[in-house]
């Protein structure tokens, strides 16, 4: 089952389970990946037989302990004790990982250099079911710090539980992360770890049958009370720890305690309703919250309908945690295997700033945790353009960590094309590649992928694929999100290129009265012949307006540059060929979901703009090529 030093370790802790551990050692005998050790934790308590049927199994590579304290916390923490494995897996016996569960999950690892990783998964009485997920879904992964992985979790978009992720061993070692000995244990261990953890990824494919039988302590009656008691107090010591606590976190706390005390006997639950902390708490944290006034008015109604909720959808047969996108008819572009070359692209990477202190360190650092298979990064040129705040400190401390990173300071904003012109000045590589100081990259491949298609002498100028971070359940982050989409879909028919670029400096430099720097640089490279195309995997997290007034005049500046290029160079982008535009925009709303008040203000928020630019490049006011910062979206 794998070398002298596995990849993972897999813990299994054991309290009356022998009926489960024949078939959970055949499950991990099926999977694709067997560079794993596996160890057993049975507890003392067990009366079942269940440690003499696991001693059948010991080997090199699987380990039996006892575990005479308990309860489960406790058993994955001895497990812990003893693993070797770089990556934790804590897995439990009564459950089913599907076979391709630990080769997927670490591949998703490898690409991302992610510390954390969690799947999908689905409910289920029968964990042998085929449920036929690949003919009706397209998967996705999502890329997230440790800020928005912490979002993500309170809103019920990263899962709780520990059996369906893979952890990084150092990060659970070297920030003394261990599990609690109540129940519900997997809470805080959860919050802990993904708010220490530099890169989290949820992968919404289900790898994993979460077994629904009716001895298990989430469906036994007889436990309702004490679960729902361990939830309470579980989500109540958070508080005790330091982790990331983003806005919004205390209400979605809050309403999460009081779904909970769904669970309890309904004397209990009333007892915790009515307690001056309950309404302490609704009052301080759920401000205008409907769910949290209605708990208040009528906790019993309340009850009733929480109760039905759990019976009738939430532990229903077939369930997913997330519902990942439907399959539909779209181009699909596959990613292939970067090739092996004999020589790398030398390349320069070029970043423009002003006053960008909270987000230059992390832009920089996801630089260097690129793979780097076809590139040689020569230099990280970061022009400072008369920046106020720590940008430039930052800067200068990151490039005794890392030589190749020079700060370029510009005495004034001059525009963005001024600041290009000058690292064009400083540069001493052919290829260059563009980001702006607030974007990530979300790949570890992302440059190499980006600058893969200059394999191809007749390529010119490639494009990257920018993924917002914006929450699509608000007006402005679903209106940034369909933007986005819109525009990647857009981009596979006819290369749109923005927010990340490649491309070989032929001698073109920029007019510094216009704002639209890669649309410039892509006309002048088609001009002499080349080609421009768009790299899908070559991606970038970046942040869009979290505010319709930002939204608002983000889009009417880059409006306003695009109809100048067209006024001035009869350029026109392919953003601009509306039939285009209809089939992107009908395939982003089958990602994003149908919501109809949504979609006419994203579309009120998308045109105004357009018509705003028009008329005022039809004045001729001039282009922004100096422009207000949009403070909403530097917080990535």
């Amino acid at each position: 089952m794998g070398g002298a030093v596995p990849k993972v370790s897999i813990i299994i802790p054991v309290l009356d389970g022998a009926d489960y551990i024949d078939r959970i050692v055949g499950y991990l005998r099926e999977q694709t990946c067997q560079d794993f050790e596996v160890i057993f934790v049975i507890d003392s308590r067990s009366s079942d037989g269940s440690m003499d049927i696991a001693q059948k199994y010991a080997s090199d590579n699987i380990i039996v302990i006892e575990e005479t304290n308990g309860p489960l916390g406790i058993s994955r923490n001895t497990g812990l004790d003893r693993s070797r494995g770089e990556f934790i897996w804590f897995l439990d016996c009564d459950d089913r990982p599907f076979p391709t569960f630990l080769e997927k999950m670490l591949r998703i690892q490898d690409k991302y250099a992610a510390d954390v990783v969690g799947c999908n998964f689905v409910y289920s009485a029968n964990p042998d079911k085929d449920f036929g997920f690949d003919s009706k879904y397209t998967f996705k992964v999502t890329v997230m710090n440790s800020e928005e992985a912490v979002r993500a979790r309170a809103r019920e978009r990263f899962p709780v539980t520990a059996w369906c992720k893979i952890f990084r061993r150092s990060l659970l070692v070297d920030n003394d992360i261990r599990f609690a000995k109540g129940y519900c244990e997997d809470i805080v261990h959860t919050y802990r770890t993904i708010s220490a953890a530099d890169v989290v990824c949820y992968y919404d494919e289900p790898l994993y049958v979460y077994y629904q039988h009716d001895s298990s302590f989430c469906n036994n009656n007889i436990n309702s009370d004490k679960r729902g008691q361990a939830e309470q107090d579980a989500y109540e010591n958070l508080d005790n720890f330091d982790i990331d606590r983003p806005e919004g976190f205390y209400k979605r706390k809050a309403l999460v305690r009081i779904r909970s005390s769904g669970h309890m006997t309904y004397r209990k639950f009333k007892e915790f309703a009515k307690s001056p902390e309950c309404r302490e708490m609704l009052r301080r944290d759920c401000k205008g919250v409907p769910e949290a006034l209605w708990y208040r008015i009528s906790p019993t109604t309340y009850y009733m309908a929480i109760r039905l909720f759990f019976r009738t959808y939430y532990y229903r047969e077939g369930r997913m945690f997330t519902v990942p996108e439907r399959k539909h008819d779209v181009q699909v572009i596959e990613e292939t295997p970067l090739p092996t070359v004999e020589n790398k692209i030398p390349v320069t990477l070029g970043i423009c700033a002003y006053n960008e202190e909270g987000n230059i360190e992390r832009t920089i650092r996801s630089i260097f945790r690129q793979k780097c298979q076809l590139i040689d990064i020569v230099d990280v040129l970061v022009v400072s353009s008369g920046s106020t705040d720590r940008t430039d400190e930052i800067v200068e401390s990151l490039s005794k960590e890392y030589p190749k990173v020079k700060l370029i300071r510009q005495a004034k904003r001059e525009g963005k094309n001024s600041a290009i012109n000058l690292l064009f000045e400083n540069k001493r590589t052919e290829h260059v590649v563009f980001l702006n100081a607030d974007n990530i990259f979300e790949s570890a491949e992302s440059l190499d992928r980006l600058l893969e298609p200059f394999l191809d002498d007749t390529v010119g100028m490639v494009g990257g694929h920018p993924l917002p971070t914006n929450d699509p359940s608000t007006l402005s982050g679903y209106t940034v999100q369909l933007l986005w989409k819109m525009h990647h879909y857009v981009a596979v028919q006819e290369p749109k290129t923005g927010e990340l670029i490649a491309f070989r400096d032929i001698g073109t430099r920029l007019p510094s009265n216009m704002q639209s720097d890669e649309d410039i640089l892509r006309m002048k490279l088609e001009e002499k012949g080349f080609r421009t195309v768009y790299a899908p995997y070559a991606t970038i997290l970046n942040r869009g307006p979290e505010t319709v007034s930002d939204y608002l005049k983000q889009r009417t500046r880059v409006n306003i540059g695009e109809n100048y290029l067209k006024k001035m160079f009869s350029y026109a982008l392919p953003t601009h060929d509306y039939g285009k535009l209809i089939g992107a925009f009908i395939n982003s709303v089958r990602e994003l979901g149908f919501h109809p008040f949504r979609m006419l203000a994203a579309l009120y928020l998308e045109f105004y703009p357009r018509i705003k630019a028009r008329l005022y490049v039809k004045m001729d006011k001039g282009d922004m090529c100096v422009w207000d910062q949009v403070t909403t979206t530097k917080k990535l």
